[in-house]
């Protein structure tokens, strides 16, 4: 006998729900599965299997509107659920990446800044029990991408045409984020957008792709000193600048400490992939240690908290890969014998193993920032803290 749905059946609102803190449920397992397929997207296109990179850009797009359908129908939307689901969608971009780094990049750079505006406007709306337009347009705008990366994997000869369309897709979202985030959240002096210094840090992100690009384009030995110039003369002082117009202004934001953090290990793992690619290996896990020591000093003090120790040892990285550069990309030039006399200072293998030192000395010092914060929480005396960008 069939079985027959009374009234006295529980409807599906009243399923049982997961809990918030569970990891391991279905729509996080098609959030993976997204995640999952990006490399064998770009493997496949690498080979030439341009049919089966799209029909799993397809599913990987599918995916993304089935894992928040079972969220729904399931009753299990989780805090890891809504975590790793933006990064998966996130996570596609490096497959344009990979072909074209450049146009990558920048979509990258510009879907980061829009995380940062977006989140605070979503958890607004989420209390007043809202659903606001701007989730309706980024979930389109999601759609379109999906459909212009479907057509970079299927087309070659519109490769280009669809990594520009993405990335002005991307544009489009910050835009509309930035209008809104203007609207609703920027209240106070620490929830402005639309500052110098903010403007000053996003440069310093814009200005990564910019130098990769000139860098790609494999100068001739006399026109090297315009990557040299970009990087040391302009991307760089960025970071020094940009807190100086916070202090002097007093226009510090949340945001802009976010994208300030982002922006030095942009410019950190820019250098080193240009100057000594090796480090990299060293550098990623030692910044991710420092970045998780920052988080939890400003989940206990909520305060911006970089040791002066700390701006000295990135100070000194920024010189050091000079030097490296000296040695790796002005060989057969000089200026009166300045650059020799820089060479000879210090031998480039003792310069790569400073590279690899400091990093790992700044995760100690946030480390080392991060017990006295314990200590003094459990004495109930937190010390007080430079609140300077």
């Amino acid at each position: 006998m069939a079985h027959v749905i009374t009234d006295d059946s529980p409807p599906a609102s009243r399923r049982k729900a997961v809990s918030v803190d569970a990891i391991f449920t279905w729509p996080t397992a098609v959030s993976f599965f997204r995640i999952i397929m990006v490399p064998f997207i770009i493997y496949y296109k690498s080979i030439g299997e341009h049919a089966l990179a799209a029909l799993l850009t397809f599913l990987a797009g599918i995916s993304d509107a089935v894992d928040g359908g079972l969220a729904v129908l399931l009753n299990a939307k989780t805090k890891f659920g809504a975590w790793i689901d933006p990064i998966a969608d996130k996570l596609l971009h490096l497959i344009i990446f990979y072909f074209m780094p450049v146009i990558g990049l920048i979509t990258i750079i510009t879907e980061i800044i829009g995380k940062q505006l977006s989140t605070p406007v979503r958890e607004i709306y989420k209390q007043r029990g809202e659903m606001h337009y701007i989730a309706r347009y980024s979930k389109g705008i999601t759609f379109w991408q999906i459909i212009a990366l479907i057509v970079f994997c299927l087309y070659e000869d519109f490769e280009l045409h669809a990594a520009l369309s993405i990335a002005a897709l991307s544009l489009w979202r910050l835009f509309i984020y930035r209008a809104e985030y203007n609207r609703v959240v920027a209240d106070g002096a620490l929830n402005r957008f639309d500052t110098v210094p903010n403007y000053l840090t996003i440069t310093g992100l814009y200005l990564i792709p910019l130098i990769l690009y000139v860098y790609s384009l494999d100068l001739e030995v006399s026109l090297r000193w315009i990557v040299m110039a970009l990087y040391f003369v302009i991307a760089w002082p960025t970071d020094f600048f940009d807190g100086l117009a916070a202090k002097l202004l007093n226009q510090r934001s949340h945001i802009g400490e976010v994208l300030d953090t982002v922006r030095d290990v942009g410019l950190s793992i820019l250098g080193m992939w240009m100057f000594d690619r090796e480090a990299i290996l060293w550098l990623i896990p030692s910044q991710s240690l420092s970045l998780y020591f920052y988080s939890q000093i400003k989940k206990i003090t909520h305060k911006h908290v970089i040791p002066k120790l700390s701006r000295v040892i990135t100070f000194i990285l920024a010189v050091i890969l000079g030097l490296i550069s000296l040695h790796t990309y002005w060989v057969e030039v000089d200026f009166l014998g300045i650059l020799n006399f820089l060479r000879s200072l210090i031998p480039q293998e003792r310069l790569k193993i400073l590279i690899i030192i400091l990093p790992v000395c700044r995760a100690m010092v946030y480390g080392y920032e991060l017990v006295k914060v314990i200590l003094n929480k459990e004495r109930h005396e937190i010390a007080p803290y430079d609140d300077e960008r």
